[in-house]
């Protein structure tokens, strides 16, 4: 299993490092876009960390809990039907390659190094709500919410900032003054003063742009990310042709062809979610 995570986990340690560095510490650019003090947003993102729950935080557990997952109560909501076409393909895929070297819940239960893992997560890690792995399914749920996370989640999250996020009127992290109390006294001229300063506007293009304008290896590709960038799944029977490593490709695409399709008769195209512009990991 480590084989088929590697891939998708490979740019999450450098770039939290990274991000804690450089965005995250004080005098960084974080600290001059965002209002919150420096220290203030550190221990914030700290207690939600250790407040997000794994299986709560699942897709369809998600979407159910924040009640967006009716789609006749809210028939237009781009992020949620693409999303799960996506999960959807993953599961798939997972499931196909774990079937390949579990052939029973007892296989599951009877891997050591699997229980390591999840041991090591739920305590040293202290990942909310992470415990023992005990069937196929389960394994197979874990590992869909994982790479969905490292790639899909986060292309839905991160590519916005380029296109949307670069506009500091429309997205600022701070204000140059106080949002006013009433609509009385107001002037024409007083509303662009709660503008953000010319500098964390320019900060904030800077960093948005850089953020969301770098695309890394699709997901589907399973690539060495070193020179000269070779398969890392070898497994003729992952790899074969007609294999799982194949038929998940194919679901990809028809995924592609669905959302372009839907793009067509939406307002505004969601492309934040097309598998040709998904990541598989998070480098950025």
């Amino acid at each position: 299993m480590s084989r088929l995570l590697a891939p998708h986990l490979e740019g999450a340690m450098f770039i939290n490092e990274a991000a804690t560095l450089l965005i995250m510490g004080p005098l960084t650019t974080g600290d001059t876009i965002l209002a919150a003090p420096i220290e203030t947003l550190q221990r914030e993102c700290g207690r939600d960390r250790l407040a997000y729950d794994f299986y709560d935080n699942m897709l369809p557990n998600d979407l159910r809990a924040r009640g967006v997952d009716d789609v006749s109560l809210l028939p237009d909501y781009p992020y949620r039907d693409d999303a799960l076409l996506v999960w959807t393909a993953i599961g798939q895929w997972v499931g196909d390659y774990l079937a390949v070297y579990y052939a029973s819940d007892a296989d599951v239960t009877g891997d050591y190094e699997l229980r390591a893992w999840a041991g090591e997560l739920a305590t040293s890690g202290r990942i909310k709500g992470f415990k023992p792995i005990t069937t196929r399914s389960q394994l197979a749920l874990v590992v869909t919410a994982i790479i969905f996370n490292a790639s899909a989640q986060h292309a839905a999250v991160n590519f916005p900032q380029s296109s949307l996020m670069t506009y500091a009127p429309f997205y600022a992290g701070m204000g140059g003054t106080p949002a006013p109390t009433a609509v009385a006294g107001q002037t024409e001229a007083s509303w662009p003063q709660m503008l953000p300063a010319r500098l964390a506007a320019q900060e904030q293009i800077l960093l948005f742009h850089i953020l969301g304008g770098v695309y890394y290896r699709t997901l589907g590709e399973y690539r060495d990310s070193a020179f000269p960038y070779l398969p890392v799944l070898l497994d003729p029977a992952i790899t074969s042709p007609g294999g799982p490593l194949e038929r998940f490709r194919a679901a990809l695409a028809a995924v592609e062809s669905t959302v372009r399709q839907r793009n067509l008769a939406r307002a505004r195209p969601y492309e934040y979610l097309l598998p040709s512009r998904i990541p598989s990991s998070t480098n950025i």
